[in-house]
């Protein structure tokens, strides 16, 4: 049996939700700032137990900077992801700035904060910049912080930020790029959607699709919006940095009549993780589930047939089956149906 509880919020702008380590949930909403101001809160990181008790909140003003000052519209194009080491909560997310004196627009980049648990102070930790982030993740793993970012410009890659030893005095920052992208200054267009990030024994596992760009599939390159996108892995070595690229479908992009959805990420172990999409071809959909190991070698798979993943939520590991959600709409209702299946590894 299913329960349900409804907590009654009231936000402009939905953030994201954790299950932290300590056995409180944390909840991040978002209020917009349209008058620019530096002291109006616009995150709020609610922490409740787990009995759902509202317990403390963390307050985010306006006037917090990341390069540029400001937060207009959070969560903006982006996503919200949170992690925890100790009683350190770590929040990354995107936003709208303000109004830029060069052009006088609202540009939007990544924006982060460091949060103690025990106080639910929230204070600015930015160790990485993207602009444009259109896709945040953050996890830590052995006192060190990774973070990811999908950049169109500044930088226009995937990047890969990592932080060792987190929070102390010997605290060591380094950044590289995963998977590079084709195109110019101004193309937010680019041709890849990131689907999950996770730490291993040996490498940081990240997933998505995308189109070739430079990485040629049979003689296909470049990236544009008549192109399919197949799904891809790369792994960062955590201590050489060495990165690998393999695609795990290699449809052809100009012209397979195969649609490959987004991808998700599970881990099972710090050496077991489970990648999920469908492919769906001449309207048939099917669920393919694979296991690789942490150094990219595919252990087991399996297909569903007549399954979709839309890529709606994100999927968990719960009493040996990998569960999510996906939104129902009938009669102007959404609902969300629970789909499950078994761990296999």
């Amino acid at each position: 049996m299913t329960k349900t509880k409804t907590i009654k919020l009231k936000y402009d702008v939905w953030g994201g939700f954790y299950q932290g380590t300590d056995g409180n949930f944390y909840v991040a909403v978002g209020y917009n700032n349209l008058k620019e101001s530096r002291t109006k809160t616009v995150i709020k990181v609610i922490q409740y137990n787990s009995n759902w008790k509202q317990l403390k909140t963390a307050n985010i003003k306006g006037g917090v900077f990341n390069t540029f000052e400001g937060i207009y519209e959070p969560f903006e194009a982006g996503n919200c992801r949170m992690d925890m080491q100790g009683s350190t909560l770590y929040l990354m997310t995107s936003r709208t700035m303000f109004t830029t004196i060069f052009d006088d627009l609202h540009h939007q980049s990544n924006i982060s904060f460091k949060i103690n648990t025990k106080k639910m102070k929230a204070v600015e930790s930015n160790k990485s910049y993207a602009s444009h982030s259109f896709n945040q993740f953050a996890k830590f793993k052995d006192h060190a912080l990774y973070l990811l970012d999908h950049g169109d410009v500044h930088p226009r890659s995937i990047t890969l930020t990592t932080v060792q030893n987190y929070g102390a005095e010997n605290e060591k920052k380094k950044s590289s790029s995963l998977f590079s992208f084709k195109g110019n200054s101004g193309d937010n267009y680019t041709g890849c959607r990131v689907g999950g990030m996770e730490v291993g024994s040996s490498n940081v596992l990240v997933c998505g699709t995308s189109q070739p760009h430079k990485k040629k599939i049979g003689k296909v390159s470049g990236f544009g919006y008549d192109m399919k996108y197949n799904a891809f892995l790369v792994l960062s070595n955590r201590k050489t940095k060495k990165v690998t690229f393999k695609w795990l479908t290699t449809y052809n992009p100009k012209s397979t009549s195969v649609t490959v959805g987004e991808t998700r990420m599970v881990k099972l172990t710090d050496n077991r993780f489970v990648i999920l999409y469908s492919t769906t071809t001449k309207g048939k959909s099917t669920l393919n589930y694979a296991v690789y190991s942490d150094t990219g070698k595919k252990i087991y798979s399996k297909k569903y047939a007549n399954m979709v993943f839309n890529g709606d939520s994100q999927p968990i590991l719960y009493n040996g089956s990998i569960v999510w959600i996906s939104p129902i709409q009938s009669n102007g209702k959404v609902n969300s149906k629970l789909y499950s299946i078994p761990a296999t590894f």
